[in-house]
């Protein structure tokens, strides 16, 4: 941050605030408008050239990656995201998807209005997060191909030998006949 600091001293206001902006998100161009320069009669292309010439000056861009660097470790220590958060947050959507809320519901039968106070459900979003919970738990796993032809044959084979029997025993025809 230190860096940042000695960075914009080098600046003038106009420079230190287009860094600043194009840190922020904003357009170049926009960010040039909005720092003070004077665009008044100038055409879109030319504001564009002159942001990005603004940009092209070493200081400026020396200043804007600095920003952008310690802005970005900021935002990765705010997103310190523990097992704990996500079961918790699972929890509340699985909440909210077996409809602790009532709703409104207006329905017309016959040419009446009927009006009613529901639960709403969306079991599909509550199966769902029931899924996800399991998998972070590890009560299962995502099903994985195992490659290879199985044939009723083949299956009988393997089980036998994980039974520690014998194969040639087998009434069925084996794949070599």
């Amino acid at each position: 941050m230190t860096d940042s600091i000695n960075l914009a001293t080098k600046l003038n206001p106009k420079q230190k605030l287009f860094a600043e902006l194009c840190a922020k998100g904003k357009i170049q161009s926009e960010a040039y408008e909005l720092a003070g320069y004077k665009c008044d009669n100038s055409t879109q292309q030319t504001i564009n050239n002159a942001a990005k010439r603004c940009m092209r000056n070493v200081p400026v861009k020396t200043y804007y990656k600095s920003l952008l660097e310690s802005s970005s470790a900021k935002a990765f220590e705010e997103l310190s995201y523990t097992k704990q958060d996500w079961l918790r947050n699972q929890f509340k959507l699985l909440e909210l998807a077996f409809g602790d809320g009532q709703v409104h519901k207006v329905a017309s039968f016959n040419g009446e209005f009927i009006e009613a106070q529901v639960k709403e459900t969306d079991l599909g979003a509550a199966i769902r997060i029931q899924e996800q919970l399991g998998k972070m738990l590890a009560l299962f796993v995502d099903k994985s191909e195992i490659g290879g032809a199985m044939t009723i044959t083949n299956l009988i084979a393997e089980i036998s030998k994980e039974a520690g029997e014998s194969t040639n025993d087998s009434p069925l025809p084996r794949d070599d006949d």
